[in-house]
Formats: C-alpha cells, structure tokens, sequence
C-alpha cells in the first residue's frame, strides 16, 4: 500500500505559484487609470518607496528603474508560464486521477511520482531562470545608480536595522502568512547583527564580568576560523582590543559612532572568513548591492507603478 505524507505535494504546488521578490505573491501591477489598489498593495507600496526615499533616484533614474522593473516583471510572468507549461503535459492523466478520487479512490501511482518527477524538473528551471533574470537586471543597475548610492545600499538599506520597510514587509508577511526570505542577496555579514553584539557587550559588561563578555566578543568575531591557527588567534587578539576600546567608550561616544563600530566588526568579521576562504581555495563572499535592490523592491509587482509616479511627484 502507498503511503505519502499529507504534505508530500506542498513543494509542487509552492513552485507553481512561484516565489520570486519581495512581493511575488501580491497581485499583478494595475495601470493607473483603472488603478483600485488594495490596501496589501497600499502597503508595498510604502515598503518599496521607503527604500526608494532611502535610496534618493533622480527623476531621470525612476523613470530608468521603472523600465527595469517591468522588464522584470514581464520576466517573471514567462518563466511561470514556462514552469506551469511542464505540467499542462499530463493534463490527461491528472483529470483521469480527479475521477478516481471523486469516486473514493487513489491516484494511480505513476501520477503521484509523475508530478514529483516534473515538479523537480519545473523547480529547477524556475530557480535557473529567475536567478538569469536577476543577473541581467543586475547589470542594467550599474549603469544607472551612482557608486555612492550602491554603498548607501550596503551600508544604510541592506543592514538588518528598524528601517521602516522591514516593518511594512513583516506587516506584509503576517497579513499573507508567509515569510519572507532575503535570498541570495542577504548581506554575507550583517551590520545590524553586529549593533546588537556591541549593545549587548556594553550591557552585559556593565552588569557582569567585562573580562568574561571580552572573551565571548572574541569568539563570536573569529566563529568559524580553525581554532588555534595564526588567522584565529590574529582576529581574537584584534576582537580583544577593539572590545576594550568600545568599552572605555563614554556613553554618549558610543551612541553616536554604534554604526560606524558595527560596520567596523562587520568588515573584519567578513575579511577574516574570506582569508580563511582564500586558504581553503574557496571563494570569497561578497554583498552586491544592484542584486539586493532587484531582488527587494524591482521583482515587486508595484515597483514600475511606483517608481512612476514618483518620478511624475518630484
């Protein structure tokens, strides 16, 4: 007798609805004459143009972004019909399959691991395909940000902080009941982790042993290095020092230069792991910020709406 699992067929359907962008499961951008949006919509919309206010395009580069954003778009809309085209084969049989189960049955076996069989094939074409497309679009960011804005992206959008579109997305997340992930572009070592690190340093040093947290900042900065090489006793002796300075800080000291700090830990943290890389003949992790922004707001089915008429408002 066949037994499956009562979620054995999640993933194929996961995969059919697609799961690209920050906002892939919102419903298709309107035009703006019959424009009617809900308040899910309403509220991409302040969680895409409080990145873009954070980013500060120039009206000519909304308008460029904004075409970036379709092209996107109407890449995404392809590769899902390319990926539901690989099941409309086995129409046939999944009606035959309805028919049995209407009358108390079972689907045959070979339609259950048929479906399998196809929604990996179809799995890994979405991702080949989607990633292609991000790439591409990638690369049409770099001509038309700026340098400065791809590092305000990685220092002042990107880091896990209380940015206000995090907390529109999360509205987002709880109101559809999904999570959603950063993706290939989550940032290799997160400032934002690293303010926490040092809030809690200071904290915990306050009201317990210093020496004790110095040491427990030490591990934390060389995790992963192999323990007792020269590169990990190099990165603790460094996490050491900079442990005692960020200490001896006065408080209004540290409050004002938290991000620069964590910035800092965040750089060697990264430096560290890719020397050890380098070693290991592994590559190197690095952040690109133009994926980060297609990923976050372009994939976004208001995106191109957005980024419209924020250009005709300014």
């Amino acid at each position: 007798m066949r037994r499956f699992s009562g979620s054995w067929l999640a993933p194929v359907v996961v995969m059919l609805m697609g799961c690209s962008g920050a906002g892939a499961q919102l419903p298709p951008e309107k035009s703006p004459g019959t424009q009617n949006p809900t308040a899910i919509e309403l509220i991409e919309d302040l969680r895409v143009l409080s990145i873009l206010n954070g980013l500060s395009p120039t009206r000519e580069q909304s308008s460029k972004l904004a075409q970036v954003a379709t092209a996107g778009r109407e890449g995404l809309i392809a590769i899902d019909a390319e990926v539901k085209e690989k099941f409309s084969t086995h129409r046939e049989r999944l009606l035959a399959a309805r028919e049995r189960l209407l009358r108390g049955g079972a689907a045959p076996a070979a339609t259950d691991q048929l479906l399998l069989n196809t929604g990996g094939v179809a799995q890994k074409l979405r991702a080949q395909k989607t990633d292609a497309l991000i790439r591409e679009l990638s690369l049409r960011l770099r001509t038309i940000l700026t340098a400065e804005q791809a590092v305000r992206i990685e220092e002042e959008l990107a880091p896990t902080a209380d940015q206000p579109w995090r907390g529109y997305g999360q509205l987002i997340s709880g109101a559809l009941g999904e999570r959603k992930s950063g993706g290939a572009s989550r940032m290799p070592s997160d400032p934002g982790k690293w303010l926490k690190e040092l809030r809690d340093l200071r904290i915990d040093s306050a009201s317990g042993d210093p020496q004790e947290e110095i040491r427990d900042f030490e591990k934390k900065l060389s995790k992963g290095l192999p323990t007792g090489s020269p590169l990990q006793q190099q990165v603790a002796a460094q996490a050491r020092a900079f442990a005692v300075q960020v200490l001896a800080m006065p408080p209004d000291v540290f409050a004002r230069r938290e991000w620069e700090l964590a910035r800092m830990s965040s750089r060697q943290e990264l430096s560290a792991r890719n020397q050890q890389h380098a070693l290991d003949g592994k590559t190197a992790e690095v952040f690109d910020p133009y994926r980060w922004l297609v990923e976050e707001v372009l994939l976004s089915p208001r995106a191109a709406l957005d980024l419209r008429d924020r250009a005709a408002a300014r």
